[in-house]
């Protein structure tokens, strides 16, 4: 059985990673978008190329109770995330 802190956890449609407070949301997305798309942090774009990474950060910064949920497409994958969760949900390949 897959504990809650593994990472990445899935749905079958989508990675999900509990939101960790010991690192910052913005490492943790994309580290969660490489790992959905089979590659490294390093091959991806920088995440502050789709968002205001700082700002997220902060929202998601330990001390800051606000009840937020944030999504945006980075990637070409859907990302979600809120107080306790990071969803992942890659691009649908069609043949």
């Amino acid at each position: 059985m897959t504990e809650p802190n593994d990472n990445p956890l899935s749905d079958g449609t989508a990675h999900v990673r509990q939101n960790e407070r010991d690192e910052t949301v913005t490492t943790q997305v994309a580290t969660g978008v490489a790992e959905a798309l089979g590659t490294t942090p390093d091959d991806i774009a920088p995440i502050g190329t789709v968002l205001d990474a700082e700002a997220l950060n902060q929202l998601f910064a330990e001390g800051n109770d606000a009840d937020v949920t944030v999504t945006f497409d980075y990637e070409n994958c859907r990302v979600t995330v809120d107080a306790d969760t990071i969803r992942i949900e890659p691009p649908h390949h069609t043949l």
